[in-house]
């Protein structure tokens, strides 16, 4: 850069004596030609300088718009860890998803196991865009498989990208006298995995409007985060297992 530098101090002190000596022999074809080679010798080490200084701006600007989007990950990424952590759901959603897998698998169930499900009415009726009751309740004995058939209704909805479910399980490790909290912040914790962009919003609630994830604000925060879903279901499975008490409160939401 600086050979460069020095070499542009170079041709600027010569161009104002090149400029008088073209002015001082105008009729003199063989030097206004000599001229008009230099000029171009002038004008194309000019366009070589040009791409070569460009070329490292170029990259340059690819570089930091690289570094840019990665900064943007990084902390869009710590954001949505601080919003977990707030919720406090831990390994609940790996646990979750476990036992999906753990339903699904041939130990649990056959091959054909609930294909009956989509064809059944009420459940049709259920899973209508926009239409249709809004609470389906399965009813059955208890380890009459109806958290097998949960399993299958959530695989169903998932095959289809126009469409978003979320779930949850309740069982021995759920605790009793706050599962609906429990739920509620399992379901936080999967939309924000399913539109990343409620992230930001949680985030501001978390730690800019100091929020404390509370059943009252989680009650109300439920429904504002599914406004941004065109179409969601929610599967809740072992209701049963809980106390009758909190079920007219998970119904409600």
């Amino acid at each position: 850069m600086e050979k460069l530098v020095a070499a542009y101090g170079r041709i600027g002190l010569a161009l104002p004596r090149l400029s008088r000596y073209g002015e001082a022999f105008p009729d003199d074809y063989q030097f206004q030609h000599l001229l008009a080679y230099l000029y171009t010798d002038i004008i194309e080490f000019h366009s070589r300088a040009f791409k070569w200084i460009q070329k490292p701006a170029q990259e340059w600007r690819k570089k930091s718009l690289e570094e840019a989007k990665s900064r943007e990950r990084r902390w869009e990424s710590d954001q949505r860890q601080d919003v977990l952590r707030w919720l406090e759901v831990g390994d609940s959603k790996s646990y979750q998803e476990d036992k999906l897998e753990l339903l699904r698998s041939p130990s649990h169930c056959s091959e054909g196991t609930g294909q009956w499900l989509t064809k059944s009415p009420r459940i049709r009726s259920w899973l209508q865009f926009g239409r249709g009751h809004s609470v389906l309740w399965l009813h059955g004995k208890p380890g009459s498989g109806k958290s097998v058939l949960c399993a299958q209704l959530i695989y169903f909805l998932r095959s289809d990208p126009s469409r978003n479910c979320l779930f949850f399980f309740c069982d021995f490790h759920t605790k009793s006298y706050a599962v609906t909290a429990q739920v509620l912040r399992s379901l936080c914790a999967q939309m924000i995995d399913l539109a990343p962009e409620l992230v930001p919003f949680m985030y501001d609630e978390c730690f800019i409007k100091r929020r404390t994830p509370s059943l009252k604000y989680l009650k109300t925060v439920v429904p504002d985060l599914m406004t941004a879903f065109s179409d969601v279901r929610v599967i809740v499975d072992g209701i049963d297992e809980i106390d009758y008490s909190q079920h007219k409160e998970l119904i409600k939401i």
